[in-house]
């Protein structure tokens, strides 16, 4: 549980950080996933089963509103 002092803040500034919520393996297999999403954001040009883009992506900045579930 997180105490009151951690909701007020969470209230006051919009997130809280919470340590060890995640193993270390757990962690690395995020950033190894969250890279492979980037990597081929990179190559996407308009929206398809996959991803959903903002007007503003390019190859260089990565905007997309939904990585859709993998089928």
């Amino acid at each position: 549980m997180i105490s009151q002092k951690e909701v007020d803040f969470y209230r006051s500034e919009g997130y809280l950080v919470v340590e060890n919520v995640v193993s270390a393996e757990e962690l690395q297999a995020l950033r190894s996933d969250l890279a492979r999403v980037l990597a081929e954001a990179s190559s996407v040009t308009g929206n398809n089963e996959i991803y959903d883009l903002e007007d503003s992506h390019t190859p260089e900045v990565y905007c997309f509103s939904r990585n859709r579930t993998r089928p």
